[in-house]
């Protein structure tokens, strides 16, 4: 299930105007119905439909890293997933309480072809205009402003 923390349906009329938060268990199978989630939400927020795009992209990558990176597996650990209107576009909030991972010190790799995986890392870096991390009572707190 997916636990909406500020507003309790994906509904443009019952939620602020500048910001959403979401909830899920590190499964898999919560990724569809959040990706719907933050669609709706994004929409409400004015996010153009390539925005919104990119946001799903991200937080496919971001959640797909915290369950198989960050946790090593599937668990009923929480990922939270915030989105915040700016007047330039919007900043994504991503949290889990995996072990500290700090994006923003991550640079862009060259891919080899017969790399596989750790390109969802240069999609969120190239989508992203800024990132930023901090590590707050043992939870990963990465924003990314698109």
């Amino acid at each position: 299930p997916i636990y909406f923390v500020h507003s309790s349906l994906p509904n443009c009329n019952a939620m602020p105007h500048h910001s959403t938060e979401l909830s899920i268990a590190a499964r898999f199978a919560e990724l569809s119905g959040l990706l719907d989630s933050l669609s709706a939400q994004a929409a409400c927020l004015g996010v153009s439909a390539n925005d919104v795009s990119r946001i799903q992209l991200v937080v496919e990558e971001l959640v797909s890293n915290s369950i198989t990176h960050g946790y090593g597996e599937e668990s009923d650990q929480l990922l939270t997933v915030a989105l915040h209107a700016r007047p330039d576009g919007v900043t994504l909030v991503f949290g889990d309480q995996a072990p500290p991972f700090d994006l923003s010190r991550m640079t862009a790799s060259d891919p080899d072809e017969d790399q596989i995986g750790g390109l969802g890392i240069n999609l969120i870096l190239g989508f992203a205009r800024q990132i930023r991390y901090q590590r707050v009572n043992n939870s990963n707190i990465t924003e990314i402003d698109l």
